[in-house]
């Protein structure tokens, strides 16, 4: 990375040689998980790139059997890496069930890093196109460099066209405030990962692990641990990747704004993974809610299970994710049948008990659900409640599985709390004087240098 922020700001006047440079970069970073891969990558650009040109100059008739062919392709391509074995596996296993016998075998197929990101984003582009909103670019280099943009292409966030590709068409000017803003975001990204998520990893890998020989009291506090965990490597990855980007000059659209601040459950998703939740908003749930509008609120309520049963699947091939989406469904259903007309909000920074109470509301609905999120199967999630609600006094205590690192959970909190007015808690606003401001970036490095918890994958590298 060093040696392509040295390159790409030594071509600053050549926008051209800039986005050169940045799409060897982005081929090389992705190439080196597994070059053979690559070819899909760029296919993938290639393919959309082409079908933009089309959906623009059909006709309306034509028009319609271009964006199909673009879905198909997108969500096809998906299917097969992602969901061929899920789909055997599943076929089998309601085969047996019925008493028959299938010959069927799994596939080796590995699951392209960043598949998921790089197919909603390029789509993304085409139904923009298909929309009205936007007009393909004849710009094939930037095109190109936009799909396969290596700090978002693994674990986004989902860019869109009318932001990420029109700064790749434009000059972009070094800016020193911008790029110090970009380490610090870097330095708290590299901080969640690395100490809050990875420390906190270890415990609930432990306690998930071992459900069946742990104590209620171990489980209920792997189903609150593992929240904190899922976020701060998630959104870590996230800060790093917007850092990364700044660095580079360009601005990334947020992907999380303080999710465990939420006081109900649609707030949450407008804070959580918001790249995502805005994408399908605008061209899943939108659409379904506006064909089912006649049916009144049977119709919001099927589209809303249906978005979050797709939300679900999204996340990987198997029923746990399904179930998770199922979760949220019922969530907002239950939201949307108890609504009432709206009264006025409570300002964000009023603690009092009633907002800390929805706020706690919240997360255990969300912790409930991400039970799911994190189990191995249906199976063990359900086998996981069953030992948790029936108050098992044996087995390992929390004691067992719990250490210091538990404190971090409370420091992210504060610090966050703090800092929630804020794209990312480093933001120097007022700027603090220079001898407070390294004091902070010192505490932070020493950290990452020496309680650094034993290194794990980035969890959405998966999806």
């Amino acid at each position: 990375m060093v040696l392509v922020f040295a390159l790409y700001w030594s071509a600053a006047n050549n926008r051209r040689v800039q986005n050169i440079l940045l799409l060897a970069a982005n081929y090389v970073f992705y190439a080196w998980w597994d070059w053979r891969f690559l070819a899909l990558l760029i296919t993938y650009g290639l393919v959309i790139y082409f079908i933009g040109h089309k959906i623009y100059e059909a006709d309306k008739p034509n028009k319609k059997w271009w964006l199909r062919l673009a879905l198909l392709f997108g969500i096809g391509t998906l299917s097969y890496f992602k969901y061929t074995n899920f789909f055997i596996g599943s076929f089998k296993d309601v085969v047996m069930k019925l008493g028959g016998h299938s010959s069927l075998h799994t596939l080796n197929i590995i699951l392209p890093l960043g598949i998921s990101f790089f197919t909603f984003q390029s789509l993304g582009y085409v139904l923009d196109i298909n929309n009205g909103k936007i007009k393909p670019t004849t710009d094939l280099l930037s095109f190109m460099a936009f799909v396969s943009f290596f700090p978002t292409v693994l674990s986004g966030p989902i860019e869109r066209a009318d932001n990420l590709l029109v700064q790749l068409q434009h000059k972009r000017v070094f800016s020193n405030e911008q790029a110090k803003d970009g380490l610090r975001q870097i330095l708290w990204g590299l901080f969640k990962k690395m100490v809050i998520a990875d420390n906190l990893g270890h415990i609930v890998d432990a306690i998930y692990g071992a459900y069946g020989g742990s104590s209620s009291a171990a489980l209920a506090a792997g189903i609150l641990i593992f929240p904190f965990q899922l976020y701060a490597d998630f959104s870590g990855y996230s800060d790093m990747a917007t850092g990364i980007a700044s660095l580079m000059g360009f601005k990334l659209v947020r992907n999380f704004a303080y999710p465990y601040f939420a006081r109900s459950i649609p707030e949450y998703w407008r804070r959580w993974h918001m790249s995502l939740t805005s994408w399908i908003t605008e061209y899943l749930y939108t659409p379904l809610s506006i064909a089912l509008r006649d049916y009144g609120k049977a119709g919001m309520i099927l589209a809303i299970f249906i978005t979050y049963i797709i939300i679900g699947f999204w996340h990987g091939a198997n029923w746990t994710y399904i179930v998770f989406g199922i979760v949220f469904s019922i969530y907002f259903s239950i939201f949307l049948m108890k609504k009432k007309r709206k009264k006025k909000k409570a300002p964000e920074n009023d603690l009092s008990l009633k907002n800390i109470g929805l706020m706690v509301q919240t997360f255990l609905l969300v912790a409930f659900a991400d039970l799911f999120f994190r189990a191995a199967s249906v199976k063990d999630a359900f086998g996981y409640l069953h030992d948790l609600i029936t108050a098992k006094t044996t087995g390992n205590g929390l004691a067992a599985y719990a250490d210091i690192s538990l404190l971090l959970i409370p420091v992210l909190l504060v610090i966050e709390w703090l800092g929630r007015y804020k794209t990312h808690p480093l933001v120097m606003t007022n700027q603090p004087r220079l001898p407070v401001r390294w004091a902070i970036y010192v505490v932070l490095l020493l950290f990452i240098f020496f309680c650094a918890g034993e290194q794990q994958k980035f969890i959405y590298l998966q999806f």
